[in-house]
């Protein structure tokens, strides 16, 4: 999840809050524990999307890694069989 992605998750769930109070009519009371509870319900989402694309990072940064030193020991392979010129 981009950073885009995660303000325009943020913004629909307080503008859900928002007009979710404002059209139902409840005591004060019952509209704080409304809000709390879509609130949690927002940073739960939050939470998971963050998780998920920490995953997706950490997945990306083993591949990159991976294919760097796979290129590094074809280099050195590539130099000790003659094939490519030595770095000075």
């Amino acid at each position: 999840m981009n950073s885009g992605e995660l303000n325009a998750l943020l913004f629909g769930a307080a503008v859900g809050v928002v007009v979710s109070t404002l059209l139902t009519p409840r005591p004060g009371r019952e509209y704080r524990g409304r809000i709390h509870g879509k609130v949690k319900d927002a940073e739960r989402a939050v939470r998971e999307k963050a998780s998920e694309a920490k995953q997706q990072i950490e997945r990306k940064h083993c591949q990159i890694s991976d294919a760097l030193e796979a290129g590094r020991q074809a280099y050195q392979r590539a130099q000790q069989t003659g094939t490519v010129a030595p770095t000075t």
